[in-house]
């Protein structure tokens, strides 16, 4: 217990020590453009997307890196990060910058566009971010949606299989619903199977205000600091150190 005590304060005094080689990205939904840099305050990048994407990428965050969220603004997520680790000296940040109110990472999808599928009356796509991983969808009047998987179904031979209430898509970055009376769906809320996912070994994460998602902050490897966020309306855990989490710090979350 007494190493383990030691680990996590080693990590917590090293948070506020900037790294040679580490670079700050820096993401605004007010203010920000996914064709900047995202290196700079004053050159932001708009959307997780291209955190999702950068994670995956072979040019991965590293050791000291952090990815920070202008305060006062809200995001779609899910903000993931797959398999990208810090260090025990240099953990990988997730954080805020500016001053304001916490940023708010929305775990539902609030912000996406509805469209009809041509051929299927009563059908709407809707695109999501890469690494969504949607597992329930409702509407605003309450009615629940019921999945309905695609198989080895053709897009078209699944979709006119679609009932009233249907939904599919949950692997990928479409998603499918029909509506109960063939009209433009209303305020959707497709809930993510996790909002913030940071996958890898040495991470904090803090200063963030997560809401409406499944889980809303699931790390997935060791010496993981959770500080300091705000977690509203999650449909299932706030905060959940499974997947394999050791060494995992939670504090001063509300």
């Amino acid at each position: 217990k007494a190493l383990k005590a030691l680990a996590i304060a080693a990590i917590c005094l090293v948070a506020q020590i900037p790294f040679a080689d580490a670079t700050n990205y820096y993401l605004s939904s007010s203010q920000g453009n996914d064709t900047n840099s995202g290196t700079s305050i004053n050159a932001p990048w708009k959307s997780l997307y291209l955190v999702n994407q950068k994670s995956g990428s072979g040019s991965k965050f590293t050791a000291g890196d952090s990815i920070l969220l202008k305060a006062g603004d809200a995001f779609d997520g899910p903000l993931k990060t797959g398999n990208n680790s810090g260090t025990s000296n240099s953990p990988i940040i997730f954080d805020s910058y500016g001053t304001g109110a916490k940023p708010i990472i929305y775990g539902d999808h609030p912000s996406i566009t509805w469209s009809p599928v041509a051929g299927h009356s009563g059908v709407y796509s809707a695109i999501v971010l890469s690494g969504s991983l949607v597992e329930r969808v409702y509407d605003t009047n309450g009615v629940i949606y019921n999945l309905l998987l695609r198989g080895t179904n053709t897009l078209d031979n699944w979709l006119n299989t679609f009932m009233p209430t249907n939904w599919g898509g949950i692997d990928t970055s479409t998603i499918y619903i029909r509506t109960p009376d063939g009209n433009p769906p209303p305020q959707m809320h497709l809930f993510e199977w996790a909002t913030v996912v940071p996958t890898g070994d040495y991470y904090i994460v803090q200063n963030l205000d997560v809401r409406n998602g499944g889980l809303a902050i699931v790390p997935g490897g060791k010496g993981i600091i959770i500080r300091n966020n705000s977690i509203q309306d999650a449909t299932s855990y706030g905060i959940y150190c499974g997947r394999g989490s050791t060494y995992c710090e939670i504090a001063s979350n509300t």
